[in-house]
């Protein structure tokens, strides 16, 4: 935030990232979450609890924040309404034009492929030659029913290709993937799970994702891929055996089509990952 205010000289909105992640919660109690994030130049509190102005409150009559902080805090954010025209009740609300909503796309479109890493690449699995690729397999690894229909992107995308593209909700067994590595050319994991979706370590629990993953690489390894649009940590947890794994970060639209673009050599991935994905062991 130093660089930004005094380096940079930037004088707009600062938003934290989600305070609800366990990095800040082993370093700080809850409230000094709050507390320290908001003296450190953080106008916004993103993803905080209903006790957030409670907390506040009491910081300001204690001392621990400054009532000149709030006002800073509260002028960027009026300010930046302004600018935006919130205050203009005057001027309807109106939908994005055609442009408007190509721009936002392809601006997702973008973050997507930059975003998405890497992990793993065996022996240069990919990228896959789109002219070799005729049908592709995508077994979905996810008790999010959303997930399963929004892999129709997914499918779409291929079909742009001319490729053929079928849908599993998980596997039966390991006939129905002998039966894939037969006629398909690429087989897809498609796992999700949010991180806070139960609340805590992000793991599969039913048995329709058990049985998937058991079976799972018992044919087709050649040609399987793994790829999560959640957690970044079902790499490490369930599919470090496989030759080649992708952490999308999002299960949305164009998060969709980028990776399928990536796959099929339209643009190289990015092979840094922002976290890390070995657990660290500390003595006690």
């Amino acid at each position: 935030l130093d660089i930004l205010r005094k380096e940079m000289g930037y004088e707009g909105l600062i938003v934290t990232d989600a305070v609800s992640m366990k990095g800040l919660a082993a370093a700080f109690t809850h409230e000094d979450v709050y507390i320290e994030c908001f003296n450190a130049g953080n106008d916004i509190i993103l993803f905080c609890n209903v006790d957030y102005i409670d907390v506040m409150e009491k910081a300001v009559l204690d001392g621990r924040v400054s009532v000149e902080r709030v006002d800073d805090a509260c002028r960027r954010v009026l300010e930046l309404k302004e600018k935006l025209g919130l205050f203009d009740f005057s001027k309807p609300a109106s939908p994005l034009c055609a442009n408007e909503n190509a721009d936002f796309e392809k601006t997702c479109y973008e973050i997507a492929a930059k975003g998405m890493t890497l992990v793993c690449n065996q022996d240069n699995l990919l990228p896959f030659d789109p002219a070799k690729v005729k049908k592709v397999a995508i077994i979905a690894v996810s008790p999010d029913a959303t997930f399963h229909t929004s892999l129709q992107v997914m499918k779409d995308a291929f079909a742009a290709y001319g490729i053929e593209t079928t849908i599993l909700e998980r596997l039966s067994s390991k006939k129905q993937l002998r039966e894939l590595d037969e006629t398909c050319d690429i087989i897809i994991y498609a796992c999700f799970l949010a991180q806070s979706r139960p609340l805590g370590m992000s793991v599969y629990a039913r048995k329709e994702e058990l049985y998937t993953l058991f079976h799972s690489l018992s044919f087709g390894a050649d040609k399987s891929i793994g790829v999560s649009f959640g957690a970044p940590s079902i790499y490490y947890n369930y599919f470090e055996n496989v030759d080649a794994f992708i952490n999308a970060y999002s299960p949305d639209e164009q998060t969709m089509r980028a990776f399928v673009d990536g796959i099929l050599g339209k643009f190289p991935f990015n092979e840094t990952s922002p976290v890390p994905l070995t657990p660290e062991f500390k003595d006690q």
